[in-house]
């Protein structure tokens, strides 16, 4: 009988499957407790700003659908943001994670809230961090990055309120910027990691990729061409190098692109005769953004010069360094221009242009901080005293503001409560309680009037169950 060789299979699935290869199990803490500190103080900040924040009438128009029917559940949202597709506008991402977050309890809202925004300071902020030193100074200077990125989103972004504290805001301002620098800075981690030890992509990475890339093109006009625009510069970095995760890169891509035709091909993006008006909204660019406050001008001005001056000195230091810094200013230069896409009534339509405009400056000041530590720290203190004496003065009269807000609001529920539970449903009076500060949510939004028939009239009544409502 003839004996056949024992075949000894030791098949380690991990490796055949390339499943997560990315991850290291070896659990390593490495916490920067400064910048930890620095967070919780903005997280504190941010709770109380937001507990302080009751719904105001942009909230109120998310809460019902066109009918005017209450939005109770995803179910809700999902059909609701089909109709607003046709009809009303083409951000579904955004719309659909302000759904979520206005059926959420307002605890629970105002605890995610509060978290997202420091998650988005710390994205930002984490692109400027010195990673090629461990001291102790090198983990102070990169806490004073996260300080000055939320001081620059105090101090400097128009109408912080507006942006930061109302509900749909919040999705399209924090989240979904949030949602883009996930799949940009995973690009720009697989690169790195792909030219320094020619790394593979895992399976479930390669399908974050791939799905959150496809959302990220369907967010908004100019942030979606910003993002593209980076994307390809990272696609072109990989091609210079090992090209193992490639195609990853370029599924990526597709996808985004893909996403991006969603929101572009919009039925409501369409003029009555059929075609889309985009080369109508490019054409009309010039004096939409002459309609701009200037506050938003100066904003994108100042950051754009700021972030040349640092581009400029990085390269100075090394000639040789990557052209990541350009690419960034590029594409917040690419994102200003085409805020002409953007609806008139956006709240803060220079606001991605904006942070990559801060993302480029962090990245040429990473160069600058790793080649003269010292020069760094002493800019970055400088700075940071111009802006915490900024900041101080603003500090209690947006808290108060805010908290007298909240106070006004309460006793004006009350009376319509009041009124409802003795029967009276009918022109119902209530007192006029208007934002004033720029750090409230219903700052420049309308409060209401005396015709019972005004749309904010109409959302409070409905809102609260009653036939109708004038406000003194």
């Amino acid at each position: 009988m003839k004996k056949f060789k024992k075949i000894n299979l030791n098949i380690n699935l991990k490796e055949v499957l390339n499943f997560m290869p990315d991850i290291d199990f070896n659990i390593n803490l490495n916490i920067n407790f400064f910048i930890v500190l620095v967070l919780f103080i903005v997280f504190l900040l941010m709770m109380a700003l937001n507990s302080y924040t009751p719904l105001i009438i942009d909230d109120m128009v998310r809460l019902f659908t066109k009918d005017m029917i209450r939005i109770e559940g995803i179910s809700d949202i999902i059909a609701n943001e089909k109709y607003k597709y046709a009809s009303v506008n083409p951000y579904q991402v955004g719309n659909f994670i302000a759904g979520i977050l206005l059926i959420l309890s307002d605890s629970i809202a105002d605890f995610v809230n509060s978290i997202g925004f420091c998650v988005l300071i710390y994205m930002i902020s984490s692109y400027g961090f010195i990673s090629k030193k461990k001291s102790s100074s090198v983990q102070l200077l990169n806490a004073g990055l996260v300080l000055l990125v939320f001081l620059l989103m105090w101090v400097s972004i128009p109408k912080f309120g507006n942006t930061f504290l109302m509900i749909p805001s919040i999705a399209k301002y924090v989240w979904v910027p949030i949602l883009c620098l996930l799949v940009i800075t995973n690009a720009r981690k697989i690169v790195i990691a792909s030219q320094a030890d020619g790394q593979m992509v895992g399976i479930c990475r390669m399908l974050f990729m791939i799905i959150f890339s496809f959302l990220a093109g369907w967010s908004q006009e100019n942030l979606a061409i910003g993002i593209i625009f980076i994307f390809l510069y990272y696609i072109f970095r990989s091609f210079e190098g090992e090209r193992k995760n490639m195609l990853v890169l370029i599924l990526s891509m597709l996808s985004m692109l893909t996403g991006f035709v969603v929101m572009m091909s919009s039925p409501s993006r369409r003029g009555a005769g059929g075609q889309s008006h985009v080369m109508g909204d490019l054409y009309a660019g010039a004096s939409k953004l002459s309609a701009f406050n200037n506050d938003f001008l100066n904003l994108v001005l100042l950051f754009m010069i700021a972030a040349i001056i640092l581009l400029v000195v990085s390269r100075l230091i090394n000639v040789e360094k990557n052209w990541e810094s350009e690419i960034y200013l590029l594409s917040g230069i690419i994102s200003f221009l085409f805020v002409s896409l953007l609806p008139i009534g956006d709240k803060n339509p220079v606001f991605m242009p904006a942070i990559f405009f801060i993302i480029s400056g962090l990245i040429s000041f990473t160069e600058i901080g790793e080649n003269n530590h010292i020069f760094s720290s002493v800019c970055l203190g400088f700075i940071l005293l111009i802006y915490v004496v900024l900041f101080i003065p603003s500090l209690p009269g947006a808290l108060t503001a805010n908290k007298d807000y909240l106070s006004r609001y309460s006793a004006r529920e009350i009376i319509i409560i009041d009124n409802r539970t003795n029967g009276h449903f009918e022109n119902i009076e209530i007192p006029s309680i208007g934002a004033k500060n720029t750090y409230m949510a219903a700052y420049g939004s309308p409060d209401g009037s005396n015709d019972p028939k005004y749309w904010v009239n109409q959302y409070i009544s409905k809102y609260y169950g009653v036939g109708s409502v004038l406000v003194r």
